[in-house]
């Protein structure tokens, strides 16, 4: 009984100490977390993103993105059997990524698989291509007037983002007549708008 009691303490402390863990991170923190993986990236420095990316996967198990970033810093590292692991995964969650595809073809075709390699690369240009068609197709922002207005020189907003004048047409939220390719501060604070 006496063993009990003396236990019962440590026990509640071990409980508690396991359902306090640290609250889970918000998309935001995990979207940030994988960008500052991918800038190390960008920046030559594989090493340090390899532990970027593996930190963000142990809150994001089962992103593509994450670990095809681990690919890439492990393919960089020339660690290429290492890297087929992540590039599995990732393609296996997103088959018709291109990328993924192609990064997996490189660390193949580095471990002399060529056969494997090449049914990637043909499959992530299939991707491509096949992008690169749902890209010509009419939408909002790439239809027939779309078009002539980028040719005539005029800016064109974004779709779903309402150019103003910024108050030179009394608020009526009609544009004035500008110079072409001029955009008014509303038009260029979307961020979209296209230029010819």
């Amino acid at each position: 009984m006496r063993r009990l009691r003396r236990a019962a303490p440590i026990v509640a402390l071990a409980f508690a100490a396991a359902c306090t863990k640290s609250k889970p991170k918000t998309s935001a923190e995990l979207l940030l977390n994988e960008r500052m993986a991918q800038v190390l990236l960008r920046d030559n420095r594989p090493a340090e993103a390899e532990k970027a990316f593996r930190e963000c996967l142990k809150d994001d198990p089962k992103n593509p993105e994450v670990l095809d970033g681990l690919g890439v810093s492990l393919l960089m590292q020339a660690r290429y059997k290492d890297a087929l692991g992540p590039f599995d995964k990732a393609v296996g969650m997103a088959p018709e990524n291109g990328a993924f595809r192609n990064n997996r073809g490189v660390a193949l075709m580095e471990l002399g698989q060529f056969k494997a390699a090449q049914d990637d690369f043909l499959i992530a240009a299939a991707s491509q291509n096949s992008e690169d068609e749902r890209r010509r197709q009419p939408s909002p922002r790439n239809g027939p007037d779309h078009d002539a207005q980028v040719g005539s020189g005029q800016a064109v907003p974004p779709a779903g983002c309402r150019a103003r004048s910024g108050g030179r047409d009394g608020g009526q939220g009609e544009a004035a007549p500008r110079e072409p390719g001029a955009q008014d501060a509303v038009t260029a604070g979307c961020g979209r708008g296209a230029r010819p």
